[in-house]
C-alpha cells in the first residue's frame, strides 16, 4: 500500500497538468488466477478530454492513452501495455533497456527494414528519438522511439487504413505525451 501511494504522489508530481481529476480500472485480459499475470491496471483520467494517462514504473517512461482504447494486456514482466479498440487497431507503449548499446539509427533501420513498407508515409528524426508512418496490407503503422539514459520507449500504433484519418490525429497527441521519465537511482 506505501508503495503504491508513492508511487501516485510521484505520478502526480511528475506531470500534474496533464492529469485531471479521477482515474479508471481496466481488467487485464490475460489474467488467470494463479499465473504471474497482473489483475488490472488503473488509469489516471487525462486532461486532454478522451484520454488516460499511463505511468511505466519499470522503465520510467509515460504516455497517453486513447479512452477508446478498453482491451488491456499487460504481460507479467512489466515491460509495458498494450491495448486494443473496437476497429481492431492496437496500441502499444513498451520500455526496454539498451543492453546491445545500439544507436537511435540502428533501431530505426531496423524498424524500416522489418516493416517492409509499401508507402512510408512520414520519417522524423530528433538526437533522441524518431518516429516512422507507413501503410502495408490494408494497417497504418505508426512508430514512435525514445532514448534516454541507457533505455529505450517504443510506441508502436497499428490501425485498420480505411481509417487512417481517424487514428492520424491521435497521433500529435500521442506523441506530445510520451516520454521518458529522470531515471531515480
Amino acid at each position: 500500500m506505501k508503495k503504491i501511494l508513492i508511487t501516485t504522489l510521484f505520478s502526480l508530481f511528475l506531470f500534474p497538468a496533464a492529469l485531471s481529476a479521477g482515474s479508471v480500472t481496466l481488467p487485464n485480459t490475460l489474467y488467470e488466477k494463479g499465473k504471474p499475470f497482473p489483475k488490472s491496471i488503473t488509469l489516471e483520467t487525462a486532461k486532454e478530454k478522451g484520454f488516460y494517462a499511463y505511468r511505466n514504473d519499470r522503465f520510467h517512461f509515460h504516455g497517453f492513452i486513447p479512452t477508446s482504447f478498453g482491451n488491456v494486456k499487460l504481460p507479467a514482466n512489466g515491460d509495458g501495455i498494450i491495448l486494443s479498440d473496437e476497429d481492431g487497431a492496437e496500441l502499444t507503449l513498451s520500455g526496454a533497456y539498451n543492453s546491445m548499446k545500439w544507436t537511435p539509427g540502428d533501431y530505426m533501420g531496423e524498424d524500416i527494414e522489418n516493416s517492409h513498407p509499401n508507402h512510408m508515409a512520414r520519417m522524423s528524426w530528433e538526437e533522441d528519438r524518431y518516429s516512422l508512418s507507413w501503410s502495408k496490407d490494408g494497417k497504418g503503422y505508426y512508430i514512435r522511439r525514445i532514448f534516454k539514459d541507457g533505455r529505450t520507449a517504443s510506441l508502436h500504433l497499428v490501425f485498420p487504413e480505411i481509417k487512417r484519418d481517424v487514428y492520424e490525429k491521435l497521433i500529435p497527441v500521442l506523441e506530445g505525451h510520451f516520454e521518458i521519465d529522470e531515471e531515480k537511482r
